[in-house]
């Protein structure tokens, strides 16, 4: 495969993203007659000459498309050729989406609903972006459902203010809000291709990911930016996340603890010391009633940070995550009380 290049569409490649499309159009409710294809390309060449039409090139070939709506802040079409899937084409896509986006505008997409098989792949593409449920919905006769990116909210807000992301400490690490100017530690180890796979992401395909993924890990404020003192650079994060499994418990406290680390520091125990720092603000200063914590089968290292931390195993789900590439595992679960917590760790 050849370089892949994002850039704004032109008048010239409307014939070739209709070939796209068209190739995928089972993919995308309402485009399953030539009427409607027609209505499309009168779309699309609006889009064009609005400049809010992108494509993917490899050569001469338009391999991603997408279509999004400035003044409604919407993304309304985004396709990407079957063979060229899985090369992060469609999150280079995104990032530049957003970024020509208004930083306060609140970003819209309607996509499949979960228990359909088409929606794995763009449910997890927009999740990783920080896109939430937002309600279900039907288009053209279709049951889908649509997904929010909230950014329009006034200074200092956050979803995850209920968590507060105070500055922590250890012997060797730092644990701090994100800021802008980590975006080249962030990308160096996100575009590594034995970090994300191991959490269930995709690698960043370029800066433009990394980017738009940064400022919503800033907006969202549930992660903490993970600092090696020693040589300043930020090696990965933790963060202290919604429990989905548990979402339904009003009257309990928890959240769901989330960590990487860049594969450069694998080895030297930072996650494990990290991680300790981080349970105990849980337990100590949030008052958290319930930590929990997943990984995937053949996550050792992840394991044994999860054993060290003094987390009680509950069980397996089994086929219970499907990540980026269509793959499904097993998600290994485990639990820690603040009572465990106290009997466990205070005592020193």
């Amino acid at each position: 495969m050849g370089e892949y290049i994002v850039r704004g569409a032109e008048p010239a490649d409307a014939s070739a993203w209709m070939d796209l499309v068209t190739l995928a159009r089972d993919e995308f409710p309402g485009l399953e007659t030539a009427g409607a294809l027609a209505a499309y390309r009168q779309t699309l060449e609006k889009n064009i000459r609005r400049g809010t039409a992108l494509c993917a090139t490899c050569g001469e070939e338009i391999v991603g498309a997408l279509l999004y709506s400035p003044r409604r802040a919407v993304l309304s079409c985004l396709a990407v050729h079957p063979d060229h899937r899985r090369r992060g084409i469609a999150s280079a896509l995104v990032a530049r989406m957003l970024a020509a986006l208004p930083d306060d505008a609140d970003v819209t997409v309607t996509t499949f609903r979960e228990e359909d098989p088409r929606g794995a792949a763009p449910r997890a593409l927009y999740g990783r972006f920080g896109f939430r449920p937002d309600g279900l919905t039907v288009e053209f006769g279709h049951p889908t459902e649509r997904f929010v990116l909230r950014r329009g909210r006034p200074s200092g807000a956050s979803p995850g203010k209920e968590c507060p992301m105070e500055t922590l400490e250890t012997e060797r690490v730092i644990l701090r809000a994100w800021r802008e100017e980590d975006l080249d530690d962030f990308h160096a180890y996100c575009r590594h291709p034995d970090v994300g796979p191991a959490a269930g992401w995709e690698p960043h395909a370029d800066r433009e990911t990394s980017r738009a993924i940064l400022h919503s890990l800033m907006e969202k404020g549930e992660t903490w930016a993970l600092v090696h003192k020693e040589d300043g650079k930020v090696i990965g994060s933790v963060g202290l996340h919604p429990d989905d499994l548990r979402s339904s418990v009003t009257t309990l406290k928890v959240r769901a603890l989330g960590y990487v680390l860049s594969a450069d520091y694998w080895g030297q125990g930072l996650m494990t010391e990290a991680a300790r720092r981080v349970v105990e603000y849980a337990f100590e200063a949030l008052w958290l009633d319930l930590l929990t914590v997943v990984h995937y089968p053949h996550n050792e290292r992840s394991r044994r940070v999860v054993e060290k931390c003094g987390f009680c195993y509950e069980g397996t789900l089994r086929q219970a995550s499907q990540i980026y590439d269509g793959t499904v595992y097993d998600a290994v679960c485990y639990s820690l009380t603040r009572d465990e917590w106290r009997a466990r760790w205070s005592a020193g």
